[in-house]
């Protein structure tokens, strides 16, 4: 029951963290040729971390797995860049679902007798 509460959390919040991020670059998309190669970078983390969350769909730990990568790989860069520990509340926001299907797809049913 835990579970299902958790995958499914995660997976509404994977499909609504996904609509924002497709929404927040329809109307801006980054002009890549003008962009540092740390950003591109980033950008690529981010890209891949949305991924994540939206293969966390059907595959929880490997979604879970590419997602938190993607996000902490992001916040790695930013980290090294600023030369202190990034304050981004939005990534630390998407790293949630993330976290929640790494525990759901750790997690072995347990046996009935």
């Amino acid at each position: 029951m835990l579970t299902t509460v958790l995958r499914w959390t995660a997976r509404l919040a994977s499909v609504a963290i996904a609509i924002a991020f497709v929404l927040f670059w329809w109307h801006s998309p980054p002009r890549l040729p003008e962009l540092s190669t740390g950003i591109r970078w980033q950008l690529g983390l981010m890209t891949s971390g949305v991924v994540g969350l939206l293969l966390g769909i059907w595959k929880p730990l490997v979604g879970g797995a590419v997602a938190a990568l993607g996000f902490l790989g992001f916040l790695l860069i930013e980290g090294l860049h600023l030369q202190r520990f990034p304050y981004i509340p939005a990534v630390y926001v998407m790293l949630l679902p993330a976290l929640l299907y790494l525990l759901v797809g750790v997690r072995r049913p347990v046996p009935t007798a």
